[in-house]
């Protein structure tokens, strides 16, 4: 065990007795992926996983969600040096985390580390955990993510990849069983089979098995598979349990304390300057609260009223996805006079030709955040007299 405990390390204790990759995936850097449909979990053993890396002081953590604005560590923010919530401030962390992991191998012999970089709290690891990573895919950043797996490990440089599904293009051009580390939370049997590989429910990993939350019921919300280097074996894990305020009561006695910071050669190397201010996260579905729209006429791309008006009322419910049911209601119980005569059918005609249909959401259907947002993002109207989608069907 690694003497670099920062304040909180007792509890990083624990949930590395629960969870033991977590030392794996800050102390021996290792790419990751971590899958849990709606009420697996997902956001406890995220935060779970921020409070543990945060504990170390040879680890720098950077957070990227471009599908819940950064809600799920919001807790464990005094603790997390950067944040990205937008694409264009994405785009500049996963950049420079890239020029950081190409310019440190050349760093090695300089600094005494053999063939791979040595986490030290002058010299820390620099881990970037991406939460709704289809979103991402869908905001064209995936190759800058490829190319930090494929180059970013002998510099300690890793991310870990979350989200409510390993679809097919999870990776873009890679495959989600590819990355060492593992991580299946309540999910689909498909998702099992793509993330652990093929023969993988024979063998015993089992995640589809697992019950996620429902209402009060936790059930087997947070419990786990795991497989990577050090586990092979299909054992369930549960992530400990952490209550907002004592992850924000963390938070803030890290920050007192003082986050790691990146190596000055390591950052003059790779031409990168921390200091520089991020760009604001504003979508291109949402106007200035004044009602003056400030979007550029080049970036402007006004969505269909039904997909505009479900994606604001996942947003207001924070809601990773909603059956189409309970859409209707709150779509009619919102605006009467624009949804009062909204079918199901149409509801459905119109976010399928959106190119977000409703998908299997526990034993029911729902609508998805993550989906929305990835069509949102390649949405492209089709001419400027196109109708109004509510009049489908």
């Amino acid at each position: 065990m690694r003497s670099t405990e920062r304040p909180g390390a007792a509890r990083y204790r624990a949930t590395a007795a629960r969870c033991p990759f977590l030392p794996y995936l800050g102390g021996s850097p290792t790419n990751g992926v971590l899958v849990g449909g709606p009420g697996s979990g997902k956001s406890t053993a995220l935060l779970g996983i921020a409070e543990a890396l945060t504990a170390w002081e040879d680890v720098a953590v950077s957070d990227i969600d471009l599908g819940s604005s950064g809600a799920g560590l919001d807790p464990m923010g005094d603790a997390i040096q950067r944040c990205a919530t937008g694409k264009a401030a994405a785009e500049i962390l996963l950049r420079d985390a890239l020029s950081i992991a190409k310019a440190r191998p050349r760093l090695f012999k300089k600094l005494g580390m053999g063939r791979n970089w040595q986490p030290s709290p002058s010299h820390p690891a620099l881990v970037l955990l991406i939460d709704e990573y289809p979103a991402l895919v869908a905001a064209g950043l995936f190759p800058l993510v490829s190319e930090i797996i494929r180059t970013g490990r002998k510099s300690a440089v890793t991310v870990l990849m979350a989200a409510q599904g390993a679809s097919k293009d999870f990776l873009g051009a890679a495959d989600p069983a590819s990355v060492p580390l593992r991580i299946a939370l309540p999910c689909q049997g498909q998702d099992v089979t793509r993330l652990m590989g093929t023969g993988a429910i024979a063998e015993g990993w089992v995640a589809h098995r697992l019950q996620p939350a429902e209402g009060d019921n936790p059930r087997d919300a947070s419990v786990c598979y795991i497989r990577s280097g050090r586990h092979t074996e299909p054992i369930p894990y549960r992530f400990a349990w952490l209550d907002e305020d004592e992850a924000e009561r963390r938070a803030q006695e890290r920050q007192a304390a003082g986050l790691p910071q990146l190596d000055t050669a390591s950052l003059s190397l790779a031409g990168v300057d921390l200091n520089v201010t991020l760009p604001d996260s504003v979508e291109i579905w949402t106007a200035a609260e004044d009602g003056e729209d400030t979007r550029t006429a080049e970036n402007l791309v006004p969505l269909p009223d039904i997909p505009a008006a479900v994606l604001a009322v996942l947003e207001a419910h924070e809601a990773p996805a909603m059956t189409p049911a309970d859409l209707i209601v709150t779509l009619k119980a919102c605006d009467p006079a624009a949804f009062g005569d909204l079918s199901l059918v149409a509801l459905g005609r119109a976010l399928s030709k959106f190119g977000a249909g409703a998908r299997a959401y526990g034993r029911e259907r729902g609508v998805y955040y993550s989906d929305l947002l990835a069509a949102a993002a390649n949405y492209r109207p089709r001419s400027s007299g196109e109708p109004s989608d509510r009049n489908a069907g």
